[in-house]
């Protein structure tokens, strides 16, 4: 419990720091625009050679497909167990009707005979 305690404090002070350095909301918010419009250091397609723009078009490709597939299966067997959980729903639904009929049964008298002798 004391560690959970210590890293919360120190994960406070430091967001404490972080928020003493901006000054107010506008001067965080231009830092953020300033940041937007510094040149950008991700590489872009048009910087790579051909060879090496469809290494990477194809590897995507293949990416791409492989997640569709993977997306697929997980819809098929999110529908066998929504068909396996409504038959199983149905079936618990019909034990429940019986056994109320039965309760309702046992609670009026209506017992019927079974052939088993109570007077042992």
């Amino acid at each position: 419990e004391q560690q959970y305690i210590d890293r919360k404090r120190s994960f406070s002070l430091a967001s404490t720091e972080t928020n003493s350095n901006a000054s107010s909301m506008s001067d965080f918010d231009g830092a953020a625009a300033e940041t937007k419009s510094a040149p950008s250091t991700k590489r872009l397609m048009r910087d790579f050679s051909d060879d090496k723009r469809n290494m990477i078009r194809d590897s995507n490709r293949k990416a791409a497909q492989k997640c569709r597939k993977r997306k697929k299966r997980n819809s098929k067997d999110l529908d066998k167990t929504i068909e396996i959980l409504l038959l199983e729903n149905e079936l618990l639904t019909i034990q429940y009707d019986i056994l109320r009929k039965w309760v309702v049964n046992e609670k009026a008298g209506n017992n019927r005979d079974d052939g088993i002798d109570d007077k042992v």
